[in-house]
């Protein structure tokens, strides 16, 4: 059976211009015309990373958090009228809506390019190949659609993401409390205060997936986001366990370890 119109359309990236879906300084950074469709943006590639330009365009509410306008509102609402279209996801029901299965894996691919961006200027010891401090891009990633209401699925306890770097676009609808509460990172010294940022359409918000981060009860309303793991397996991962990645101490070593030299001397 053809999927629902509103899905349809969210899956051909060929039919989705630059300037429909992007902002206009983001796609400037990127060298990508406004007229040009996203299938032959998304070929032709970005410019090697950090784009010049994009930098200028992040706002930094707290130490090692960014935030940027990244999609035009009318995208936003279409990105939740696809996910809303379909029934299931995984064989389970909505909220949650992974683009791949979706059929709109294109959109994880644009939000993959973008986090690379922003990795390789802000983030670029979350890569690290060695300790020669050579970094490697991000080249995996895992996008979903979620939903929060009152009464239902309305917040997320504090937790960190199995990821290198986070972006969490905010996509709509009006809503009450909901707010992205973000703590310190795992393996750092974090003695300030959270920083709470309310979600708005289009903004992206941009973190290492080490990073504590929780959301408010909703207490009114349908908080909808979109949020994006970014890895790099040819990175750390290819040469440490996920324990030592996770819980590495501030300059990449994670002294307590199972598999470190206390455990193993």
């Amino acid at each position: 059976a053809a999927p629902p119109p509103a899905l349809a359309l969210l899956q051909q990236p060929s039919l989705w211009r630059v300037d429909a879906v992007l902002a206009p300084k983001v796609a400037k950074a990127l060298g990508w015309a406004g007229d040009l469709s996203l299938l032959d943006a998304l070929s032709k590639g970005a410019p090697a990373a950090p784009a010049r330009g994009l930098w200028a365009l992040l706002d930094e509410p707290a130490d090692g958090v960014y935030a940027f306008e990244l999609f035009r509102p009318d995208f936003c609402e279409a990105v939740v009228a696809g996910a809303d279209a379909a029934a299931t996801d995984d064989g389970a029901p909505l909220p949650r809506a992974t683009l791949d299965v979706l059929g709109c894996g294109w959109v994880a691919d644009l939000l993959l390019v973008i986090a690379e961006q922003v990795a390789a200027a802000a983030f670029p010891r979350e890569t690290h190949t060695g300790e020669d401090g050579a970094r490697a891009p991000l080249d995996w990633r895992h996008a979903y659609v979620l939903k929060y209401e009152k009464d239902k699925r309305d917040s997320l306890v504090p937790h960190t993401d199995d990821s290198e770097v986070t972006l969490n676009v905010g996509l709509g609808r009006a809503f009450d409390g909901g707010d992205l509460v973000l703590g310190g990172v795992r393996g750092v010294e974090f003695d300030e205060d959270d920083c709470r940022i309310r979600p708005r359409p289009g903004v992206a918000v941009v973190h290492v997936g080490r990073q504590l981060h929780a959301v408010d009860a909703v207490t009114g309303g349908e908080r909808r986001v979109l949020i994006c793991w970014c890895r790099s397996m040819a990175g750390a991962r290819s040469r440490v366990c996920p324990c030592c990645w996770m819980n590495r101490r501030d300059g990449g070593d994670a002294r307590d370890c199972i598999c470190g030299d206390a455990w193993n001397a």
